[in-house]
C-alpha cells in the first residue's frame, strides 16, 4: 500500500502526538523522506482541511506553494485525531501502546520512514516514563 505525502505527514504528527511532551519540530521533510516543497504543501493541505492547526506557512507572492513552514506549534485537531486513529485502526489506550501499534502497522505496510519515525517516538516515550 502506498501513501500520499499528506497521509505520511498526518501519521507522523499523530505518532509524535502520543508523547506527553510532543516535539513537533521533529517532523521534517528529511525525517519523512519527502521533498521539502511536497512536505510544505502537505502541511498546507492538512491545515486547510482542518486536520491540523498551528502550522506557520511562509508564502512569497510569486510562488504558488509555501516557501517554508514551521511545525513547532502544530497539533492535530479532533478531526485529525479521529481520522488518523480510524485509518490506522489504532485501538490501544496509552500513548506508548498506540506508538507500538503504529510501529507494527507501519512496518507491516513497508512504510520505512514512518516506521523509523514512530520507533523513535516509542523510544522517547519510554525515556519520558522512566524519569
Amino acid at each position: 500500500m502506498t501513501l500520499d505525502a499528506m497521509h505520511v505527514v498526518l501519521y507522523a504528527i499523530y505518532a509524535e502526538y502520543q508523547k506527553d511532551l510532543p516535539d513537533m519540530t521533529a517532523i521534517t521533510a528529511e525525517a519523512l523522506g519527502l521533498d521539502k516543497t511536497v512536505f510544505f504543501v502537505a502541511l498546507a493541505k492538512l491545515q486547510n482541511e482542518g486536520i491540523i492547526s498551528g502550522a506557520n506557512l511562509v508564502y512569497v507572492d510569486q510562488l504558488a506553494y509555501p516557501l517554508a513552514a514551521t511545525t513547532d506549534r502544530v497539533m492535530p485537531t479532533p478531526k485529525g485525531l479521529a481520522l488518523a486513529a480510524g485509518e490506522l485502526e489504532v485501538s490501544e489506550r496509552t500513548g506508548a501502546e498506540r506508538a507500538k501499534q503504529m510501529v507494527q502497522k507501519f512496518a507491516g505496510y513497508g512504510w520505512n520512514a514512518l516506521t523509523d519515525f514512530a520507533a523513535k517516538v516509542l523510544v522517547e516515550i519510554g525515556k519520558q516514563s522512566v524519569k
